[in-house]
């Protein structure tokens, strides 16, 4: 095979290109590729020549006539092929715990078949078992094919079907920029050339960089004295980076035909294009189907199935999960619901429902009639026999409230994806379902999925123009191009050489002594990337990131350049301190500004001064509401005045600590009306009232602690509720006079203890439980964790202005879980109430809802997002 090597400022792809003979040119990747053929212009009435990638050029040459199996299906068939006792001491319990492992386990048998490799040789312990499991499976795997008449493309590149018919309209082969050939790759080119086929190879590497005899780079030496002006700059932020980025375009953007070329070292990982705009910097990469209304419609679908109840053969759907569906725009337009639907179904979040069953959606004022929809969909979707049905309702789905105008293509892509997932059972590679998921059905749909997670779309509407400043590839697999101006991002450590290979099995040193690629050798071909595009440019901008915090600094390729053409990685132009002009720079100026005709003492001092319409004529003041007052008048205004509430409630699988309470309440007072004075109650009715409100707070509580809850929490409340009442009987006797639960004592709102211009302030509250003896007075706060003493002041001063008020009280907390009493000081109560009135007449003297940051309060506070509270 002949070889050509090219200087780095000599134009690779156009030299490579031969406009007169009919060949066969061969690429490393599609990018190339598609570059190179805009060179190629074919001869009058002549035969035209072809591009192919290699691994297409494997494709032709090995026809075998069997259907190959790709992706999802080859590991659907490995998981069909293993036995219980591999699944377990591989780690594996379903069907999904394999899908990384098997990628893994293709690459490296393909790896061994490229490198013909029968066996691996010096493996120790652990690797030993595994390596015997691989095998097995391995060799069944390839029976298993055989049998069914399938094969993939490690089995069909094998000698046995080679063909070489492709070629006969070629007069030769040109292999362009291809630095490394695997050992089978390189039978295959002398298989070739001993059929009189004339190779060529075009390589753009110094020829002493190049190992002839195994056709793969084994070096790369910088130049020493380069054409190419090298700028090496490092910023502080991503943002930065970006912004300093454009800032160097603005200035270099001449009138070339074509946007600047611009090279991500971390493209994958960066998503550019969702804060550039594609008329200043193109982004040369397609939106995946995860980022369309189709996929999270049906993510919104898989979650619901994966957290419903379906236990007494009714189906009931978390709220948790229908609550995160619902922000959701698609599922809203989807099922048509409203703002009000959104708001009732938060409120019975807040109301503490874990879940929501159909029954539910025809009360509340019909607001939540739509997710009717929704019940019906999963009714049927729940009652598929098979992946066929399943997709029998993914085809059904009306696709015209979920389609988005800005791609052109991702109807046709969702259907092809059903296709091939329909195809799965009719190929004989799944016996049953039921092996695969614990759930047939959320396991359908997490395969679907899985399925549509790898598809690109092509966006509408968008066109490449020659106006943009540039355009942004992938560094790796970017067209070995020759570049007037070169940019480079994230030239950074741990980005640019990457972390080496995949260690399948194998470490780096088995690697070596068994002939395989090393983590060496692939940080020589990024090596070669990232020079080669350096060298073959005119003017270079490489930017790295310079994090000490992160430890991320510049890439060894980066501080090599540096060290070796004696260059300053300068810091760019651009920095932290310049975000404020830069952001000024976004907004209008003139008579446009946001803060026109505001007065300047509200520019220089933003302050929330007290309001006449702040409060009612009348206030009633809670506990709690003192809570807040006391700790943050901005939260006191934003909570209590105006009522703000979470909009996006996150409920927790647990249940809630304040609907504990409130529960824990519920019985206490059920079993005082059941029994009355007539204490302590018998267990049967504290077991039977237990019972009862379990089952009318089903809908309360999580599926995934009812067990526990059943089983150890609620019969601990069932004891410490007989505990308590014995203890009460102790103390008190028989002579009960008056027994109150959950008793609001009349006459509070007369008795003003703060008045002024705006409003006339009462203390106001709810008593656990109130009990009247001969000699004294009891009054009870029942709790299901911590509570504060000076609550049972507060409700002492609500007596105050009763008829009640003469007795003596004695103030307890009665703590459930602990099965103890904590017992109030006497005659406290006027502390707090002058506390009560300072704190008041305070707030109103100040006449601002003023704030300041308290670490403990304020670092744990859902509303600091709105105050901005700093320290």
């Amino acid at each position: 095979m002949k070889i050509k090597f090219l200087a780095y400022q000599e134009n690779l792809l156009e030299k490579a290109i031969d406009k007169k003979e009919a060949r066969l040119y061969v690429f490393d990747n599609s990018k190339n590729l598609c570059k190179a053929r805009e060179y190629y212009r074919r001869p009058f009435l002549e035969k035209e020549s072809h591009f192919i990638t290699m691994e297409e050029l494997k494709e032709k040459l090995f026809p075998t006539g069997k259907l190959v199996l790709k992706e999802e299906k080859r590991v659907l068939l490995l998981y069909e092929l293993m036995t219980e006792e591999e699944k377990k001491r591989l780690g594996i319990d379903y069907y999904f715990d394999l899908i990384d492992l098997a990628a893994g386990f293709f690459n490296f048998y393909k790896e061994l078949n490229e490198y013909q490799l029968e066996a691996i040789q010096g493996l120790q312990g652990w690797q030993v078992d595994k390596y015997r499991i691989y095998q097995d499976l391995w060799q069944r795997y390839c029976r298993k094919m055989e049998e069914l008449g399938y094969t993939d493309s490690t089995l069909a590149f094998d000698f046995q079907y080679f063909n070489d018919f492709f070629l006969q309209d070629y007069q030769g082969l040109t292999f362009v920029n291809i630095i490394s050939f695997t050992p089978k790759e390189k039978l295959l080119l002398e298989r070739l050339e001993a059929g009189g086929y004339d190779l060529e190879l075009i390589l753009q590497l110094a020829e002493e960089d190049y190992d002839r005899e195994n056709l793969r780079i084994r070096s790369f030496t910088l130049p020493e004295n380069p054409l190419t002006e090298i700028n090496l700059y490092s910023t502080e932020e991503d943002l930065l980076q970006v912004l300093n980025l454009l800032l160097i375009l603005e200035k270099e953007k001449g009138a070339e035909e074509e946007p600047l070329p611009i090279l991500d070292a971390d493209f994958t990982n960066t998503n550019y294009q969702r804060l550039l705009s594609p008329d200043k910097i193109q982004v040369d990469k397609d939106p995946a189907f995860t980022e369309t209304g189709i996929y999270r419609f049906l993510e919104n679908l898989y979650n619901l199935s994966l957290t419903a109840d379906k236990s007494g053969g009714e189906l009931k759907l978390e709220i948790n999960a229908l609550l995160r569906a619902s922000f959701q725009k698609e599922f809203r337009a989807y099922y048509g619901l409203d703002n009000l639907a959104l708001k009732e179904l938060q409120q019975l979040a807040r109301d503490n429902y874990a879940y929501l069953n159909e029954n539910m959606t025809n009360s509340y004022g019909n607001f939540l009639i739509n997710y009717r929809g929704v019940f019906a969909d999963l009714k049927r979707v729940y009652g598929s026999r098979n992946l066929q049905e399943f997709i029998a309702f993914l085809e059904e789905i009306d696709l015209e409230k979920l389609d988005e105008k800005r791609y052109r293509d991702n109807i046709s892509q969702y259907f092809d994806a059903l296709v091939e997932l329909n195809s799965i059972e009719e190929m004989n590679i799944v016996s049953s379902w039921q092996r695969y998921f614990p759930e047939k059905v959320p396991g359908f749909f997490r395969l679907v999925l899985n399925y549509l997670r790898y598809k690109k779309l092509k966006m509408a509407g968008i066109n490449s123009t020659d106006l943009s400043y540039g355009k942004i590839s992938p560094l790796l697999s970017a067209p070995h191009l020759k570049a007037d101006r070169l940019f480079i991002l994230n030239a950074s450590s741990g980005i640019i050489p990457g972390e080496g290979i995949d260690t399948f099995l194998l470490t780096e040193k088995q690697r070596k002594e068994n002939g395989l690629e090393t983590g060496e050798m692939r940080k020589l071909k990024d090596r070669y990337s990232f020079f080669r595009h350096i060298f073959s440019s005119r003017k270079a901008f490489i930017f790295s990131l310079n994090k000490l915090e992160e430890n991320i600094t510049s890439s060894p390729f980066v501080e090599e350049l540096a060290l070796k053409y004696a260059l300053e990685i300068k810091e760019a132009p651009l920095k932290a301190r310049d975000y404020a002009a830069i952001i000024g720079n976004l907004f209008t100026e003139g008579e446009e500004t946001l803060n026109k005709g505001l007065p300047e003492a509200i520019i220089e001092e933003d302050q929330l001064l007290l309001a006449e319409n702040d409060f009612p004529r009348e206030f009633s003041l809670a506990y709690y509401k003192y809570g807040l007052l006391k700790d943050c008048y901005y939260k006191f205004y934003l909570a209590c005045l105006h009522r703000l509430e979470e909009e996006i409630i996150e409920l927790s699988k647990e249940i809630n600590p304040a609907f504990l309470g409130d529960l824990v309440h519920e019985l206490f007072a059920e079993i005082i009306r059941k029994t009355g004075k007539n204490l302590p109650p018998a267990r049967e009715i504290v077991r039977e009232t237990v019972e009862e409100l379990l089952q009318a707070s089903a809908l309360k509580i999580n599926n995934y602690y009812r067990k526990y809850y059943q089983d150890i929490l609620f019969p601990k409340v069932e004891e410490s509720i007989i505990s308590f009442f014995k203890t009460i009987r102790t103390r008190i006797g028989d002579d009960i006079r008056e027994l109150r639960t959950e008793w609001v004592p009349a006459g509070v709102e007369a008795n003003y203890i703060y008045e002024n211009d705006l409003t006339s302030i009462y203390l106001n509250g709810r008593i656990d439980l109130y009990i009247r003896g001969r000699d004294k007075s009891y009054l009870i706060d029942f709790k299901t964790g911590t509570g504060q003493l000076k609550q049972l002041d507060f409700y002492s001063l609500l007596l105050a202005n009763t008829d009640l008020a003469e007795n003596e009280v004695e103030k307890s907390i009665y703590e459930v879980f602990e099965e103890r009493f904590v017992y109030g000081r006497e005659g406290t109560e006027g502390d707090l109430l002058a506390e009560i009135k300072e704190r008041i007449e305070d707030f109103f003297q100040g006449g601002q809802y003023s704030l300041q940051y308290k670490a403990s309060l304020c670092n744990r506070c859902l509303l600091i997002e709105i105050c901005k509270v700093v320290k």
